[in-house]
């Protein structure tokens, strides 16, 4: 289980807040919190699109937020999961080209906003790429950056200091790599959420 709380409205302006772990590289580590998930609506139905074999990184300073940080996160398209093996196949091979394009991943840009929302997370919003089929798409997402205390490290499984991020997105088909297939789709958008769990690196 993730430790528990939700984040108000994203913030707007300033970057404040802090969370009570060590600088440094955190690595993206296989976990069942870990994972980046699409909801697609496409042929009258509405399902999840989940992506694993996520690898990725985040390194900053917890302690402040105000100090130049770096993320990057991607998940194996070969990995994707719709619940439904054919619209796997098919999401897999023609929609994501995933033998020409084995990766959809995200690289963290700009962080335009922060706000301490709890004593163990900070709220955000920021600039990001999504990159799909080979392109970069430029995002905005929003979420939360957290710090796992004892008792949230005892759920999660870790003995290294952890952060868990929950972020959320969007992409428009209409204007993104996947817009020759968009009478395909119910609607022009994408919603997608990733989810992370990061331990410390000893690097």
């Amino acid at each position: 289980a993730l430790p528990q709380g939700e984040v108000a409205a994203p913030p707007t302006t300033g970057i404040e807040g802090n969370l009570s772990a060590p600088a440094g590289r955190y690595e993206v580590i296989a976990h069942a919190g870990t994972s980046i998930t699409a909801r697609v609506s496409a042929g009258k139905e509405e399902f999840d699109a989940r992506f694993g074999a996520i690898d990725g990184f985040w390194q900053g300073a917890p302690g402040d937020l105000t100090q130049p940080m770096t993320a990057e996160a991607s998940a194996a398209v070969a990995s994707v999961d719709t619940g439904n093996s054919m619209r796997s196949s098919h999401a897999r091979d023609e929609y994501l080209l995933g033998a020409a394009h084995p990766r959809l991943g995200f690289r963290l840009g700009r962080l335009i906003a922060a706000r301490q929302d709890g004593p163990t997370v900070v709220a955000f919003r920021a600039e990001a790429v999504l990159q799909l089929k080979g392109v970069d798409h430029p995002v905005e997402i929003t979420g939360s950056l957290r710090a796992a205390d004892a008792a949230a490290q005892g759920r999660l499984g870790t003995t290294a200091p952890t952060l868990v991020v929950n972020a959320d997105t969007a992409i428009q088909i209409s204007t993104s790599a996947l817009a020759s297939d968009a009478d395909s789709f119910d609607t022009d958008r994408i919603p997608l959420h990733v989810s992370l769990v990061l331990v410390q690196s000893a690097r």
